[in-house]
């Protein structure tokens, strides 16, 4: 699965441990939140989405101890326009494998750890569907207790960027990279507040270029904004070089990127075909990338005959492998 420009500047900013712990610090419930230990956060690889779903959402893993015990918090972020009223079957799918690969590991656990399912979402709108997976669920479990307690729920946590201030999110204390980077999450799609949150984040994006690696952060950032906001690039250029001024010559190149990608006003139809058709491309790329990490973690090194396959696997294959290789015993069982 390759990363869209949301889950590429997400994980960018909220990957690092101290933005995460951060984030949990002041998402989760101050009573959990107390119970634990965030200087033993560390983050776990690998990926647990649906390759279908490549571009709306992606997700992170970390292991933290809880009160002095193994856990996981599974962070889940959506990048849908609107709020999908299934993302609480799709957690519990993914807590389901998070589980089935900790249950492969040798030795096998005796119990299972808890996993805290937090959902980041910054649509164009609210959050308004469903946290806790009985609300997907026939309505007469809640009228049948007997029934109802044969039937799994759980909750999940949301953390609805599109609803969060600046100064709320500047309260998280999450570090500067990370606060650029949630407010641009929750205004770069739409057109009326993209130039104004630029505006307003001036003084944190300019200091966050004399920090260390800022300058990279900062490139990371105006990707972003070349890639998602609609937008004129020469009214978010005005406020950059007035409040950049020493940064004329990196704001100057994105500008150029920018405008190479088609991103004016004005720009032809068949080069915007050209460039969907080459982020095609790129996405099948990535997922391949993604899915040969999987299988040499799984399974080590690929001989000739598997690296043929998932080259020549069109979306359809990509889908198939990507469910088996969390489940197949041999590297047979995945191409097969």
């Amino acid at each position: 699965m390759v990363d869209s420009p949301h889950d590429k500047l997400f994980k960018e900013a909220f990957g690092s441990v101290p933005a995460m712990a951060a984030l949990l610090r002041s998402v989760l419930p101050s009573s959990l939140a107390a119970r634990l230990d965030l200087r033993t956060l560390s983050a776990v690889p690998g990926s647990f989405t649906d390759a279908r779903l490549a571009g709306s959402e992606s997700d992170l893993l970390f292991s933290v101890e809880l009160a002095g015990r193994p856990a996981l918090v599974y962070v889940l972020v959506e990048h849908k326009s609107g709020p999908d009223r299934w993302v609480p079957f799709q957690v519990l799918r993914y807590v389901v494998r998070i589980w089935e690969r900790v249950l492969a590991a040798s030795p096998a656990p005796s119990v299972l750890p808890p996993v805290i399912p937090l959902v980041v979402h910054h649509g164009e709108a609210p959050w308004a569907g469903p946290t806790r997976l009985v609300e997907l669920v026939d309505p007469i479990v809640l009228e049948l207790p007997e029934l109802g307690r044969l039937v799994p729920d759980f909750a999940v946590l949301l953390d609805d960027l599109t609803v969060a201030t600046d100064a709320e999110l500047e309260s998280r204390q999450l570090g500067l990279f990370a606060t650029v980077a949630a407010v641009f999450l929750r205004d770069a799609r739409d057109p009326a507040r993209v130039v104004p949150a630029v505006e307003r984040m001036a003084a944190l994006y300019g200091s966050l270029r004399h920090a260390p690696d800022g300058a990279r952060a900062v490139a990371l950032l105006l990707r972003y904004l070349s890639l998602v906001a609609a937008v004129d690039p020469a009214e978010v250029t005005a406020v950059l070089e007035r409040q950049l001024p020493e940064a004329k010559e990196l704001v100057m190149n994105w500008v150029e990127r920018w405008k190479e990608e088609g991103r004016q006003e004005g720009r032809q139809e068949g080069r915007q075909e050209g460039r969907q058709e080459g982020r095609q491309e790129g996405r099948m790329e990535g997922r391949r990338r993604t899915l040969r990490r999987q299988l040499e973690l799984r399974f080590g090194p690929l001989d000739d005959g598997a690296l043929t396959e998932l080259e020549g696997a069109d979306e359809d294959a990509l889908d198939r492998y990507t469910e088996r290789v969390l489940t197949a015993r041999t590297i047979a069982e995945v191409f097969s």
